[in-house]
């Protein structure tokens, strides 16, 4: 009884140390944004890091207990590019099933939203705030962003089209 209530003991202080570590870096994450009256304001900062973290742990859990160990400086990182590759990873599954095009206007979307973040101005979305903060911190390059959407555009057509032969072999 003694050992199983120190590994108790020894998870709940695990699990509050990574819940520290955690508010930390949300706290410490910083994107500004200027609203229609052109005042600076600190648009919730913490909720543009805390929706790519819901975001990873809603659709990628594995990758979100990952980056829960990385180093605080490394965390804001991790979670916006996870938030990204969610999100056009989802364009296949949510919208192969009512249209084609659709998808293919999202992933237009994100080519543009990653020329807008890279010129400066990024589009007002979460994850697109939170990536832009990443990209001016450390520098990433915007060919792996653009490899990522190419690789999601590929499987989407290659998707539809096989679909679409399984169709017409029915009729």
């Amino acid at each position: 009884m003694l050992a199983a209530e120190k590994m108790t003991f020894m998870l709940f202080n695990c699990s509050q140390c990574l819940k520290g570590r955690l508010y930390n870096v949300v706290n410490s994450f910083d994107i500004r944004t200027f609203s229609k009256s052109s005042k600076l304001k600190e648009s919730s900062r913490q909720s543009n890091f805390q929706y790519c973290v819901d975001l990873v742990r809603k659709y990628d859990y594995e990758n979100y207990l990952c980056a829960r160990l990385y180093p605080p400086s490394l965390m804001p990182i991790a979670f916006a590019i996870q938030a990204f590759n969610v999100e056009t990873a989802q364009i296949g599954d949510i919208h192969f099933a009512s249209d084609i095009k659709t998808g293919l206007i999202r992933m237009q979307f994100w080519k543009d939203s990653i020329e807008k973040i890279y010129e400066g101005s990024p589009p007002h979305t979460p994850t697109a705030l939170a990536l832009s903060q990443c990209i001016r911190k450390k520098k990433l390059s915007k060919d792996l962003f653009f490899k990522i959407i190419d690789a999601r555009y590929s499987k989407l057509n290659a998707d539809f089209l096989q679909e679409h032969k399984r169709h017409r072999r029915l009729f």
